[in-house]
């Protein structure tokens, strides 16, 4: 019996999952006066502000998009 438990010690660490979600970006754009559909001003505040999470949030990301 003791050499089918030879793995009950060892621990994983479960995946993270992190959602950033805006609510309301329509106002955002019509605040900002943001072009539609596109803003390349909001797209790449958005690009950096994912490159700064993956970079600095000391989780060790594999994966992130906007």
């Amino acid at each position: 019996m003791e050499n089918r438990e030879i793995f009950a010690t060892i621990t994983t660490i479960p995946p993270v999952f992190v959602r950033l979600d805006g609510r309301g970006f329509h106002r955002l754009a019509d605040c900002l006066g943001l072009e539609k559909p596109f803003d390349e001003f909001f797209h790449k505040g958005m690009v950096t502000t994912c490159t700064s999470l993956v970079a600095d949030s000391g989780l060790n990301p594999d994966f992130a998009y906007t």
